[in-house]
């Protein structure tokens, strides 16, 4: 059968076996059932296409779409030959944008549902249905001629109508010595091939297959992260996010950086070092002992600040009561705070206000942060807001009645350690995204180690090296920011030639796959060159302070600055791959379940609600948990609803499902 008879430029076209009938007010003859019956079945047996094209055309068709859908059967089946895969999946890739002429991928899944053993039956229906259609055309055609003179044309018509009376009987002749299918002798043998024809090339995933994470590049710091990944068997990405955190809260208040390319020495290239960190991570993944072990030197030189400024009102508020009536009072001690205590904007700025230059908003649980005040939808945009703007390096403001305060040079590194669900609310807020928050986060989701952490007592040089890096870290945050008569004059890191090479390269590199490879993450990709230069300035930073004071060179050198370019090819990665969506509850629940059916632990060919809620995994025992994790596999062709009753562990069911076999299972029992 050639391209042009079914090709789905003719057939889109109106065809001649559905005519506009004028003078009758009825619909035309069509069985929408059988041509849907028929569709399905081709799409499950594909070795029936050669019996039926043979004898079918695409005009025999009265709905639109079927016409369509048997044209594309027809070019993909003239293209791959015997081999040719009909499926919905299949119909959709070939037309790809077109998909939608032929009805959707919904109406495409659905014609499956119709198919059974009767193709015979559908075929000599349809082809009776089509020339009832024809002959009524002509019939109608003739009734118009009838008021004209020309007596040619009417015989022409007569003609006509009698050939075509003639060709369907021709046509359902050849149907009982040439039909390829079985007999009633083994109908039953049939029914079963019919119902186990789903196959895995058909199947919809249960849940979203996201790209593998890519490995972790190798720092300066790695030996620190494995040191932390040692003590607590948290994933090593997780370890790393909460040390190079920690790190740039520990130096973001000693140096400032120079964005190439706005201009040497200018205040708009100028920008902090200050980082905003993201990890998500699962309950169970040990973010708290993480966060424990990273910011414990932080945290103790918290609590020795907090005890000195206890002391301090003390003498404060004394002084007070015993000054003078009308004298002014000075200003209360500075807040202790290097850990952001309350996660609002009008919180954050008053501890930036009354506290250090330099704070960290840091929490194992990120989701209280989350759902809280501060980022409530009344809040949300403001909190965000303020933090794009320390991000930036700019003044921040509050405004009231009485007074305006305005914030310059602060200083505000962020860590958020999030559940996935957390996570999806916060990255789904398009605002959040508008606004540029979600591009200003370095994010990353490691790869789960639960269940593959064996008790392992923590080595003495493993915890001693942690020590040290508490001690560290400590010393750093305590270190007072460089101040010229009495104002803070921090250096500027800039890059050198080497690294200037380097990070033009990365630049350009970013830059000519935004509107392509990385269109779906566009605003972060933007930031990635800025990103890559703080990052490289926290690792160089780090580097020189380790040094004697006499020797330092405050810059970025092109190891450092390859260290920052390696991250954030890292940090892209891990955004694309987050672009694919996560599962919902239903859909896990439904791969809970389909990878139960598929274990030893069931052993039979059909299943039933009941027999889930008596038997299955304990979370599905409940049945609307059950139905909905069964409605979601009916949907992706996991199982298929039986037509009939089976007895199943001894149990009559009326109401049971066919048990689709994926592909890993049928080469399993091959083998």
């Amino acid at each position: 059968m050639n391209q042009s008879k079914h090709g789905l430029m003719e057939i889109v076209n109106d065809s001649p076996y559905r005519p506009k009938f004028n003078l009758v007010k009825k619909t035309p003859p069509h069985s929408l059932e059988t041509e849907c019956c028929l569709l399905g079945t081709l799409a499950l047996m594909p070795q029936l296409w050669e019996s039926v094209a043979s004898r079918v055309e695409s005009q025999d068709f009265y709905d639109t779409r079927n016409r369509r859908i048997f044209g594309v059967m027809a070019q993909i089946a003239e293209r791959d030959g015997s081999d040719a895969v009909l499926s919905p999946v299949a119909l959709q890739g070939f037309v790809g944008g077109a998909a939608e002429e032929l009805g959707g991928l919904a109406y495409l899944s659905s014609l499956g549902d119709g198919a059974d053993i009767e193709v015979e039956t559908h075929v000599r229906t349809l082809l009776e249905l089509s020339q009832r259609r024809r002959q009524l055309a002509l019939a109608l055609q003739l009734a118009e001629q009838a008021f004209d003179a020309d007596e040619t044309l009417r015989l022409a018509t007569v003609a006509e109508l009698s050939h075509s009376s003639r060709s369907l009987s021709e046509r359902a002749s050849s149907l009982e010595s040439k039909w390829n299918i079985p007999t009633k002798g083994n109908c039953r043998n049939f029914r079963s091939i019919l119902e186990d024809a789903t196959v895995a090339g058909d199947m919809i995933p249960l849940v979203p297959e996201r790209p593998k994470g890519v490995e972790f590049p190798q720092t300066p710091w790695h030996g620190l992260f494995v040191c932390v990944q040692k003590r607590t068997q948290a994933p090593l990405v997780l370890c790393a996010q909460s040390v190079m955190a920690a790190m740039t809260l520990a130096v973001q208040h000693l140096a400032d950086i120079e964005i190439p390319g706005v201009g040497i020495g200018s205040k708009a290239a100028r920008r902090p070092i200050a980082n905003f960190f993201l990890t998500i991570a699962r309950s169970g993944e040990r973010k708290s002992s993480v966060d424990r072990i990273v910011l414990q030197g932080i945290r103790e030189l918290q609590r020795e600040r907090e005890d000195i400024y206890q002391r301090e009102v003390a003498e404060w508020k004394n002084f007070c009561a015993n000054m003078e009536r009308g004298a002014v009072k000075p200003p209360p001690p500075m807040l202790p705070y290097i850990i952001v205590q309350e996660g609002t904007s009008e919180g954050i700025f008053k501890s930036l206000q009354s506290g250090p230059w330099s704070q960290g908003l840091f929490s194992d649980e990120g989701g209280n942060f989350i759902g809280g005040y501060g980022m409530s939808a009344d809040s949300r945009a403001r909190t965000t807001t303020q933090f794009n703007q320390l991000w930036d390096g700019s003044a921040v403001q509050r405004s009231r009645v009485t007074e305006q305060v305005i914030l310059r040079d602060r200083r505000l590194s962020l860590h958020l350690m999030v559940q996935p669900k957390v996570s999806d609310e916060l990255l789904g807020d398009s605002s959040l995204k508008d606004n540029g928050f979600t591009a200003r986060c370095l994010i990353a989701e490691p790869t789960s180690t639960i269940g593959e952490r064996e008790f392992r007592e923590p080595s003495v040089e493993v915890v001693e090296t942690c020590n040290q890096m508490a001690w560290y870290l400590k010393y750093l945050a305590g270190h007072p920011a460089p101040r010229t008569e009495g104002n803070i004059a921090r250096p500027v890191l800039r890059l050198n030639e080497a690294a200037r090479e380097l990070w033009i390269e990365f630049y350009n590199e970013v830059e000519s796959k935004l509107n392509n490879e990385y269109r779906g993450i566009q605003g972060f990709a933007a930031k990635a060159p800025e990103h890559a230069i703080r990052l490289a300035a926290v690792f160089a930073l780090e580097g020189e302070l380790r040094k004697p004071e006499e020797e330092r060179l405050f810059g970025i050198a092109s190891n450092s600055m390859q260290v920052g370019i390696d991250l954030m090819q890292f940090y892209l990665a891990e955004q694309l791959r987050l672009q694919v969506g996560r599962a919902t509850d239903e859909e896990e629940d439904a791969q809970l379940l389909m990878d139960w059916l598929r274990s030893d632990a069931w052993d039979e060919s059909f299943i039933s609600i009941a027999d889930i809620c008596r038997r299955g995994p304990s979370v599905l025992r409940k049945k609307t948990k059950a139905q909905a994790a069964v409605e979601v596999c009916l949907e992706r062709s996991h199982l298929k609803l039986h037509d009939k009753e089976e007895v199943i562990k001894g149990s009559k069911r009326r109401k049971v499902f066919k048990i689709c076999c994926d592909s890993a299972t049928e080469g399993a029992t091959d083998a």
